[in-house]
């Protein structure tokens, strides 16, 4: 398991947000699409300077307003990720993570944003790229890690896995054991793509390393079909 930090989680330009990044210890970064377009230089250059510091790129995001678009919008809203792919073989990354749909067009049924995911994780898969699909609390129809879970499960991809986000996606620190089912499922399939911590008092992703100080321990069980554990991984990271 790799720890890696968010850029948008810190202040200031992208440069000395990845030597700030390196300095702290972490051994991977999450590249936000708003950084890298306020980078001077391009997503190679992105790569080097990461490279230099002795990090990788663990994933680029985030991939907005995908899942249930109507036509014409669905057939751009592809074309846009293909793009998003070209750009992540610049930057050496095989992941890319999507958040819910907010777009008002939108429209809702999770066996539609399966059959949208499994496409995407067709695609995907030519280009050696994997997905996490992140559910947003203000996500039009998909808003809870439960809702997008049974998407990531309906796609049924390896291309295509979940992204947990304690703070944003309705599964708050205190409720993980009780998600534990649902973290086994996952994270035992091999389709639990990325785990993000947070402090549950915090304010938005964007806040400041002072208001996430702190030790957070995280344990993902495995189970088999029959409920019984059958593995057990417990990371501890402290920030301080």
């Amino acid at each position: 398991m790799q720890t890696s930090i968010a850029t948008v989680s810190l202040s200031g330009g992208l440069a000395e947000k990845l030597e700030a990044i390196a300095a702290a210890g972490f051994t991977g970064v999450e590249i936000f699409e708003s950084d890298l377009l306020s980078f001077n230089g391009t997503p190679k250059d992105v790569a080097r300077m990461v490279a230099s510091l002795g990090m990788t790129i663990v994933t680029f995001q985030p991939f907005r307003d995908f899942e249930g678009m109507p036509e014409p919008q669905r057939t751009r809203t592809f074309a846009r990720a293909e793009r998003k792919f070209d750009l992540m073989g610049e930057l050496g990354c095989d992941l890319l993570m999507i958040c819910s749909n907010v777009a008002p067009d939108s429209l809702g049924g999770v066996d539609r944003a399966a059959a949208d995911f499994h496409e995407l994780g067709e695609r995907a898969q030519k280009r050696g790229i994997r997905v996490g699909f992140e559910a947003l609390a203000w996500g039009r129809h998909i808003s809870d890690y439960r809702d997008s879970w049974e998407v990531v499960r309906r796609a049924d991809h390896p291309a295509i896995g979940l992204t947990l986000e304690p703070r944003i996606g309705g599964l708050l620190l205190e409720r993980w054991e009780q998600g534990g089912a649902l973290m086994a499922a996952a994270g035992g399939g091999g389709m639990l793509a990325v785990i993000g911590l947070a402090a549950s008092g915090c304010g938005s992703s964007s806040s400041s390393t002072n208001e996430t100080k702190g030790s957070y321990t995280l344990t993902i069980t495995g189970t088999d079909s029959g409920g019984s554990i059958s593995a057990s991984t417990a990371m501890t990271l402290t920030i301080d």
